[in-house]
């Protein structure tokens, strides 16, 4: 691993920095005075903070398409996760209607 910090390591630094802004977001004098952005080695937002929240809440909306009639269609963590795996090479379209028509 040397000097990268592993994905657990950046997930857990974004959270403190954006929990400190959650935290303050009403005292912008301590907020500006007292927050500074993590410094990372790399980070990739698809693996560091997305993936790590999906394994967190699988049953909260990975994906919403809004169609043209305005109908709306979200799909979890979990099923877009089922879906994908019956469909490996399916659009993200294709992936939500066979995961919502399931």
């Amino acid at each position: 691993m040397g000097d990268e910090q592993s994905t657990a390591d950046a997930t857990r630094t974004f959270r403190e920095a954006r929990d400190f802004l959650l935290a303050y977001r009403e005292d912008y004098e301590t907020a500006y005075r007292d927050f500074s952005w993590p410094e990372f080695d790399r980070f990739n937002w698809a693996r560091d903070w997305f993936d790590a929240l999906a394994v967190e809440q699988p049953e909260v909306a990975a994906l919403t398409i809004v169609e043209e009639d305005g109908e709306v269609n979200s799909l979890t963590t979990r099923r877009w996760r089922n879906a994908r795996a019956r469909s490996p090479a399916g659009s993200p379209r294709q992936v939500s209607s066979q995961a919502i028509a399931s």
